[in-house]
């Protein structure tokens, strides 16, 4: 027996998370409209997109890898599947390796005992003989199960294959949140992804979000580099691109919440790149985007503690590439079929914080 209710979202942002919260509603048969701002800067645009299952200096399994990275995989080759069936061909998941550098002796005789004793599943090491670029080349680890998502094209993909089905696609200035009638009338819900600007959103500026600005630069490489078939991260990226030029980056800056370059990001990732690397560097472009982070750096899920037609789902930071389509799908089963939203992402933890003005 189906049980399913019958609903209209209208899903106000059009990055990554609203695109990936529209295609599980659609999967279940739900009624949706996106509404999106194009003028505006927004963090997909500029995101490297890579996903790493290992995190930090000490290299530990990053926040629910086990079931998020086996989800997120099965999601995207689906997403291309589908994309081809209606005749849209560009590909834009691109699993590749990840090979962190040891900095130095010591750093490497700290890791090569910590995963010799205890094996992870997603690290081996390697031999220095592997990466010969590498000015102080002391061998280092490489991480499976990672990659990178090329997210500009994923949207364009979804651009073309939501219109294919007739899925209606607002192109806005700027929404007004004094339209939205705080009744569930007709089951009718509206849900924020404007990543960023929704700390500027009446309804839900009272969360924690801690956003941070990223700076990335677009590079070429002045020498051979076809031995680069990995991503490279210690501490900063380079990240191979279709076009056989790469990326760079990225900063973080809590203060400066703007999306202009600036020239210090510029010389930081430069002077970082340089240090590490022998091969020389020229700069095609340098982007700037604001990540949507938040002061428990879990994700905010889940619906207005007042309006309950009214919910959000944003905050994933730089994970973003990992963590949306598992809570894509998650929230969606939530708002369909009532089911359990995960603790650490669901809003109700904040709710002491809501002091109900809006």
């Amino acid at each position: 027996m189906n049980n399913t209710i019958y609903k209209h979202y209208t899903i106000v942002g059009k990055g990554l998370a609203g695109n990936l919260l529209a295609y599980f509603l659609l999967k279940n048969k739900q009624a949706v409209t996106l509404i999106h701002k194009p003028t505006l800067p927004n963090s997909s645009q500029v995101a490297a997109g890579i996903y790493n299952p290992v995190t930090g200096r000490r290299m530990v399994e990053t926040w629910l890898a086990d079931e998020i990275f086996p989800f997120l995989t099965d999601t995207y080759i689906q997403l291309e599947k589908d994309f081809q069936d209606a005749g849209i061909t560009e590909k834009f998941f691109h699993p590749t390796l990840i090979f962190y550098p040891f900095p130095d002796e010591k750093i490497k005789e700290i890791l090569t005992k910590k995963f010799t004793q205890t094996p992870s599943k997603y690290i081996n090491l390697t031999t220095k003989d592997d990466y010969n670029f590498i000015k102080k080349n002391h061998g280092g680890l490489t991480i499976s199960s990672s990659g990178w998502l090329d997210i500009n094209q994923l949207i364009h993909n979804f651009d073309q294959y939501f219109r294919l089905q007739n899925i209606t696609i607002i192109d806005t200035e700027k929404y007004d949140y004094t339209n939205i009638n705080p009744q569930n009338i007709n089951n009718n819900f509206t849900i924020f992804c404007e990543g960023y600007y929704t700390t500027q959103n009446p309804f839900f500026s009272w969360l924690p979000f801690k956003p941070v600005k990223g700076e990335i630069l677009n590079i070429k490489l002045n020498q051979e580099t076809q031995n680069i078939n990995h991503i490279i991260n210690q501490g900063f990226f380079i990240l191979p691109q279709k076009d056989e030029n790469f990326r760079l980056g990225a900063t973080y800056d809590w203060d400066n919440l703007n999306w202009k370059n600036t020239n210090e990001a510029n010389k930081i990732l430069l002077e970082k790149a340089e240090k590490t690397f022998s091969f020389s560097i020229e700069t095609l472009n340098q982007q700037a985007g604001i990540r949507p982070a938040t002061a428990d750096r879990r994700p905010f899920i889940g619906m207005h503690p007042k309006h309950k037609e009214i919910g959000i789902f944003n905050g994933f930071g730089s994970k973003g590439v990992s963590l949306i389509p598992y809570f894509a799908n998650q929230f969606s089963e939530m708002l369909i079929f009532n089911k359990e939203l995960h603790s650490e992402v669901n809003i109700t933890r904040f709710d002491s914080l809501y002091l109900g003005e809006f």
